[in-house]
């Protein structure tokens, strides 16, 4: 079954794609994610061909159990459940790969700074270390305004190519909220929608909270690639490059940032950051 139990109350849904012995490569998406979309399938499919990759849905998304206790939603049990996954899946027998986006980047950051023999490489996309390296757009506080409040924010910090103008009609924001709002949730059934928004800000809760800034020295002996979006307002430029002077100054000596055209998906936005983090990943890169 492609649960796994993590305690009690909650299961991690989880995939393996790719074939038996490829390098192992787990996934760690962002924010409201659901390994059902499109997205994540396309990826998963491109991925695969190279790697066994283990994909899954965070707790309280996608296919996972959805637990609305507040004290179990921390960065610190999201890293947990990662670790419980791979033991599950019997991945804990030697280091693996990891490529985490957004806010899984922060959650693979935990991961990869408690057990870092556990991981080998970490393709970082589009997140922050917080504190004196910089915070990511305060999801958290986008998510106390209506719908269309969020989406509007949401999408101006995403892509600072974004003009205001086109979101100065209510009616405007208000269709592309109806429009865009599914595309951040993929329940399969209508009951699921109200437990999916109280996981979905206590995700942001912890998100905010989040903070390795002090303890990257953790990963000195990783390969470790950053990549942003030259247009990313969630997680800018100054974020990155934050990270990656403190990696270097806590002794990591493999650690590189990249840039690509486009937005804070712009590893959706053109083929080419996912072909240069798989070689990356896999050894091969001439960065």
């Amino acid at each position: 079954m492609p649960f796994a139990p993590i305690s009690s109350s909650v299961s991690i849904y989880h995939a393996l794609s790719g074939k038996m012995g490829s390098p192992r490569l787990v996934v760690v998406d962002g924010s409201n994610s659901d390994t059902r979309s499109a997205e994540s399938l396309s990826r998963t499919a491109l991925l695969a061909g190279a790697f066994r990759v283990l994909t899954f849905d965070h707790r309280g998304m996608g296919q996972s159990s959805m637990d609305t206790t507040p004290s179990h939603y921390t960065m610190r049990q999201y890293a947990q459940d990662i670790h419980d996954l791979l033991a599950h899946v019997q991945w804990d027998d030697g280091p693996i790969a990891i490529l985490a986006f957004s806010f899984g980047g922060m959650v693979a950051q935990e991961v990869a700074i408690r057990w870092p023999s556990a991981v080998s490489s970490l393709a970082l996309c589009c997140t922050s270390a917080g504190g004196s390296c910089g915070s990511s757009a305060p999801l958290h506080e986008f998510a106390k305004l209506s719908t269309s409040g969020f989406i509007y924010k949401f999408q101006m910090a995403a892509d600072t190519r974004n003009s205001s103008w086109l979101w100065s009609s209510v009616a405007l924001a208000k269709s592309v909220a109806a429009s865009l709002m599914p595309q951040l949730r993929h329940c399969d059934a209508e009951v699921r929608d109200v437990f999916w928004d109280t996981c979905r800000l206590l995700q942001y809760d912890a998100r905010a909270a989040h903070d390795t800034s002090t303890r990257l020295a953790a990963l000195a002996n990783m390969h470790i690639l950053l990549c942003g979006g030259t247009k990313d307002g969630i997680c800018p430029k100054a974020n990155i490059e934050a990270m990656l002077a403190q990696l270097q100054k806590d002794g990591c000596k493999n650690a590189v940032a990249k840039y690509f055209e486009g937005s804070h998906f712009f590893h959706r936005e053109s083929p080419q950051p996912l072909a240069t983090i798989s070689e990356f990943l896999l050894g091969s890169a001439p960065l």
